[in-house]
């Protein structure tokens, strides 16, 4: 008896390293939103850090 239940055909599919390799034009508008959300990303870690330093100096 398995302990997992096995993974289905569509899922498998969706990690499949064919699927990644990939690089056709329609992945291009994924690939933009990826790179402008990692933008994003770390524009707010910026914005974060700067407000924790701004409150250590001004609460100093």
């Amino acid at each position: 008896m398995p302990i997992a239940p096995p993974v289905p055909p569509a899922i498998r599919h969706d990690f499949s390293p064919e699927m990644w390799a990939t690089d056709d034009a329609a992945d291009a508008p994924r690939r933009q939103v990826t790179v402008l959300g990692l933008f994003g990303w770390g524009l707010g870690a910026l914005l974060v850090a700067l407000a924790v330093v701004a409150a250590v100096v001004l609460n100093s």
